[in-house]
């Protein structure tokens, strides 16, 4: 609603919407604007005409953040970038005690994860800044971020770990 009031075309694309999803994603492909998606990009959905994303809330399993930043890493006639914008909320600062340290350190290590596949390495440079000025070093960053993304219990053929 806060979209179509700036006259910005916008799709409502979820499980319990009314109407046809596939239509909606039909006539989107056609007339562009924005799909607005809830925890259903990682289910199937093909929209390779998408340029844009904007993710509000990410999953540190690998099979689903990979699967909805796809959606619009797909290529399409007629586009040659994508452009990402993964939302992170972030404490001033953290600790080694504090409760919400997994989860801060977890969702840096996967958008840095993320950001080192980029074209360009900004986000990366932004994210370390980031952390130290959490008041952390750097080395406690390389100490933590091969762990951030957590394992789904599959190599990258698919065959489940023993």
């Amino acid at each position: 609603q806060a979209l179509d009031a700036r006259g910005i075309r916008s799709w409502e694309y979820h499980r319990q919407m009314r109407g046809d999803p596939e239509a909606t994603l039909k006539l989107f492909d056609v007339s562009g604007g924005i799909v607005v998606a809830i925890k259903c990009l990682d289910e199937g959905v093909d929209i390779p005409s998408a340029t844009h994303a904007l993710i509000l809330a990410s999953s540190r399993n690998p099979r689903e953040f990979i699967q909805r930043r796809g959606r619009v890493l797909r290529r399409s006639p007629h586009k040659t970038v994508a452009t990402l914008l993964d939302v992170l909320v972030l404490p001033d600062s953290v600790d080694k005690n504090d409760p919400s340290w997994p989860l801060v350190v977890g969702e840096l290590a996967r958008a840095l994860q993320f950001a080192g596949w980029a074209i360009g390495q900004g986000a990366v440079s932004s994210l370390e800044d980031r952390w130290v000025s959490m008041g952390l070093s750097l080395s406690e960053l390389d100490d933590v971020r091969p762990a951030g993304v957590e394992s789904d219990g599959q190599d990258d053929e698919g065959v489940a770990d023993a």
